[in-house]
């Protein structure tokens, strides 16, 4: 017996709606019931990224997550207009995401340059260590996250991790 359509979309959306994430975990191997046409998760897809769009937030970062995991590059423009707003943890992940959104463009993509500037105009904002961190996105800076990166502090890891992105992506 198949699995239902509801039951096929609800495992989809599990997997951010990405092949990589199904065969990854050899959810396609290990459920044969598994029978999705690729009109069906096309279609999937364009609703999570709505869904996933219609609630990105400066403060819930999970959203973002959401798209990321799903290589959703066209929710591009509504995270380009919230990256330079809220914290500067919010601003991290929003300058990391949008930098690999634009690795997946085109050169000839019109928010090609625009996403790439803005990721390495955060990065070097986040630098300087101006700025806040809240204390939500505090508690998400672990300590093994710190000890990576040599920061007694939050903010010594935000300031840390942006030179490490301009180091490694913008010299």
């Amino acid at each position: 017996m198949k699995l239902s359509r509801a039951e096929c979309k609800k495992m989809f959306w599990d997997y951010a709606c990405s092949h990589f994430l199904l065969d990854r975990d050899g959810v396609r191997e290990r459920h044969p019931k598994y029978q999705a046409t690729p009109e069906e998760e096309v279609a999937w897809k364009q609703e999570y990224v709505q869904h996933w769009t219609d609630r990105l937030s400066i403060d819930d970062l999970e959203p973002l997550r959401k798209l990321e995991n799903a290589g959703a590059t066209e929710s591009l423009p509504r995270i380009l207009a919230l990256a330079a707003k809220g914290d500067n943890f919010s601003k991290l992940q929003y300058a990391n995401v949008v930098w690999e959104f634009s690795r997946e463009l085109q050169s000839w993509d019109p928010l090609y340059g625009d996403a790439e500037a803005t990721a390495c105009r955060l990065w070097k904002q986040l630098t300087s260590g101006c700025g806040e961190i809240s204390a939500e996105h505090e508690a998400e800076i672990t300590a093994d996250m710190k000890i990576a990166l040599s920061a007694t502090s939050p903010a010594e890891y935000v300031r840390n991790y942006a030179r490490r992105q301009l180091d490694k992506y913008y010299t």
